[in-house]
Order: structure tokens, then C-alpha cells, then sequence
């Protein structure tokens, strides 16, 4: 698979594009005035008991969504009252942890965490290893690694440091790693200790500081498409001088492209694959489409076969499109970044192997996302259950005025 990530600017909004044999996967804004994995210190400003919840002020001019049961007994103080949970008028160290979508709040989280190439430290007070770590030496190395160092020991003991280990590990040397997890541990360790001692409605760290938005962004895509060729493409000056200056991107199997005298929306056909995503109705190769409504609580998403079929080629047929459908229906749920509830209607098949088959692959399918996307089950109606896991505003939102008039 050929896959590409783009950096361009697409009717005034810069965006991060990934596109998987030039068809466009992923979109993400890139933004100075993106709060999202900020760390503030923020005053509570109102409980809700009933609901487990507090609204906290960091200065954003919208009050933040606190889940008190999330991280309960284990928030960072720099002004607190007697009680054992979050009251009005505490100051807390909190992150980012959500970005605000339609009428609901952004949440935030005192589970503070940083994430570089090789891991990401936090206060979840362990030490985890991705699982796609598989050779049990390298489990026992990464483990035993953290348990002796001594600055994660310190660490764990101020604040409750916990580290996860990244994928990247698998072919990095202890010495890489290990100056990364020191440098991550001082800078998170620095971040609490001056915002204990901060006013309220202070930023203490900024994820979107100059260029490091989509430098860590193209960190995370390098180790998740470590055993192919990749290609990086842009035609902004200052992101191609922050590419220029990442040691690690002087690779063999990594290919820069500046594109001063052109423009990338046009050769990767940016507005027409972007503009084709956000209709309700989206036609597949097969004849058949599918068409997508998306409400507060849930998406809801129909199947059609587009044309009648009958007889014996009526199972086949109905399983290529459902089969189509689960493709485009993966892609259209990542590139769109919608999230929550999932229904979909396949078309109905009479044959149960069929209906493994489908469920099967829609799995394969999901299973490619970045963000947490899980099937639940098949409903009493025969619907596919899915969620999706709520991180970035759905693309609709970012071009709404844009495309407002174009969805139907």
C-alpha cells in the first residue's frame, strides 16, 4: 500500500491528510488555536453531584466537562478545601483531553500525560508496552528498563508516573529510548511542580507551540508505517523547514516532497475527495450506496443495494455490496471523525456464513483506525453495532459554513 501524508492548506484550514493509494483516509486540522493535550491550571467553578461532574475555567472563555470518578482521590491541587473531591473555587492542574463538538462541552482529565517518539509518560502510576510488541526479550527489556531508572522511580513517587511504551520501541536501542524517557519525566515532572504554584487560568503547556503539532504528528505516522516507503508532501515553507530539521526523517525509506510551484489540493484532489465525503448519500463501484445521518446521539447508516437482484445471484451480489459498504463505510468514519454511537443497516442476506463473512471483514476494516473503534454486536433487528471513541471535532464542522448547502 502506498500511503502519503500531506500538509497543505484546504479553504483557509491546515490540514494533516493521510491517503492510503491516493485515496484520502484522514484529515486533521492543524491549529494554533487547538487546545486539545494542553495542560492548564484551571479553577472549578461549579459541581454537579447528581451527574458526577465539574466545570472547570482555564481561561478558554467556555468552561471545561470534569469527570470527577475519572481520576477520583488523584488530582493535582494548587488550591484545594477540605473535602476529598473537587469543590468551587479549587485550582487543579488539569489536560485537555477532548476538543468542544456541537453543544457538548471539551472535557479535560488529571491524567497529565506527554507523548514523544518512543512512548508517552502520564500518572497512571505503571509501566505498559504495546501489544504489538510481541518478542517477550524486548517486553522483559522495555520492563525491567523502567523499573531500574531511577528518575521514573522519583517520578512515580512526586506525582504517580506511569510510562507506555510505543510500537517504535520494537526497533530502537535501550540508549534512544532511555534518554527520551528522562527528557519526557523532567518535563512532565517540571509542569506539575510550577503549576502547583500558578495562578488559576494559566497554560502550562501548549501542544501547538510552533511546528510541534505536526512534527509529533508525522513521529507517530513514521512508526506506524515503519516497513513501507514514506512519502511526506507539503507547499509551506515553514513546514518543510521543521521536516528539514527531524534527525530521524534521514531514512532510506523516507521520501520529502516540497512543492513550491504547486498546489497539493489540486494533485491529490483534495476538494473533490473531501467534498464527495461529507454528502449524505455516497455512491460505491458495486451500483449500491450509503447513506449517512447523523444526529446528536447517534450516526445512523443505511446500505442499498441500487439495483434488484434476484435468484441465486441475489446472495452474491447483496454480500459484495455489504462487503464495499464496510470499506468505504471504515474510511468515511475516520476521514470524518465521527464518533460515538454507530448503527448500520447492511443489506439483509439470508445465509449465516454470509453474515460472518461481513462481520468479519467490517472488523478487518475498523481495525486499521487510529482511534479506538470497537463492533459491539448485531442488534435484535440485524443492525451492526459499533463505537467509536470521541477525540476531534467531526470534519463537517471544521468546512460547516463551506459545505453547509452541498450535504444533501
Amino acid at each position: 500500500m502506498a500511503t502519503a501524508l500531506v500538509i497543505t492548506t484546504y479553504q483557509k484550514v491546515l490540514l494533516e491528510m493521510v491517503f492510503e493509494d491516493n485515496k484520502l483516509v484522514e484529515a486533521h486540522n492543524i491549529s494554533t488555536n487547538d487546545i486539545l493535550g494542553n495542560i492548564y491550571s484551571a479553577s472549578v467553578t461549579n459541581v454537579i453531584p447528581s451527574i458526577g461532574a465539574a466545570f472547570l475555567d482555564a481561561g478558554l472563555g467556555d468552561t471545561l466537562y470534569y469527570n470527577i470518578a475519572d481520576f477520583s482521590g488523584r488530582e493535582l491541587y494548587a488550591r484545594h478545601g477540605k473535602q476529598n473531591h473537587p469543590c468551587v473555587g479549587d485550582t487543579m492542574l488539569i489536560q485537555v483531553s477532548r476538543e468542544a463538538m456541537q453543544k457538548k462541552k471539551a472535557s479535560c482529565s488529571s491524567n497529565l500525560s506527554l507523548t514523544g517518539k518512543y512512548l508517552v509518560v502520564n500518572r497512571s502510576n505503571a509501566i505498559g508496552i504495546s501489544k504489538s510488541i510481541t518478542d517477550s526479550s524486548k517486553r522483559d527489556e522495555l520492563k525491567s528498563f523502567a523499573e531500574n531508572l531511577d528518575t521514573y522511580l522519583s517520578c512515580k513517587e512526586k506525582f504517580g508516573a506511569g510510562i507506555i511504551f510505543r510500537t517504535s520501541c520494537q526497533l530502537a536501542d535501550i540508549e534512544s529510548i532511555k534518554e527520551e524517557t528522562i527528557k519526557l519525566l523532567c518535563e512532565l515532572d517540571s509542569i506539575i511542580s510550577r503549576g502547583l504554584h500558578e495562578i488559576p487560568k494559566k497554560c502550562l503547556y501548549s501542544k501547538t507551540d510552533g511546528s510541534a503539532s505536526y512534527i509529533n504528528y508525522i513521529r507517530n505516522f513514521i512508526a506506524k508505517h515503519r516497513d513501507e516507503v514514506l512519502r511526506v508532501h507539503t507547499d509551506i515553507e515553514s513546514v518543510r523547514d521543521g521536516i528539514r530539521s527531524m534527525p530521524e526523517l534521514a531514512d532510506e525509506l523516507f521520501e520529502f516532497h516540497y512543492e513550491k510551484f504547486q498546489e497539493l489540493d489540486l494533485i491529490f484532489k483534495v476538494d473533490t475527495q473531501i467534498q464527495k465525503v461529507l454528502q449524505r448519500k455516497i455512491y460505491l463501484k458495486s451500483g449500491g450506496s450509503i447513506v449517512i445521518d447523523q444526529t446528536e446521539a447517534l450516526t445512523a447508516i443505511d446500505v442499498n443495494s441500487g439495483q434488484f437482484t434476484k435468484g441465486a445471484n441475489a446472495e452474491k451480489h447483496y454480500l459484495k455490496t455489504n462487503m464495499e459498504a464496510a470499506e468505504e463505510i471504515a474510511r468515511v468514519l475516520r476521514l470524518r471523525n465521527l464518533s460515538g454511537m454507530i448503527l448500520i443497516d447492511f443489506i439483509n442476506m439470508k445465509n449465516k456464513e454470509s453474515e460472518k463473512t461481513l462481520i468479519s471483514h467490517l472488523k478487518t476494516c475498523i481495525s486499521k483506525d487510529p482511534v479506538k473503534t470497537i463492533f459491539v454486536d448485531l442488534t435484535g433487528l440485524g443492525l451492526a453495532e459499533m463505537t467509536r471513541q470521541k477525540i476531534e471535532k467531526p470534519l463537517n464542522e471544521l468546512f460547516y459554513e463551506k459545505t453547509s448547502g452541498k450535504n444533501d
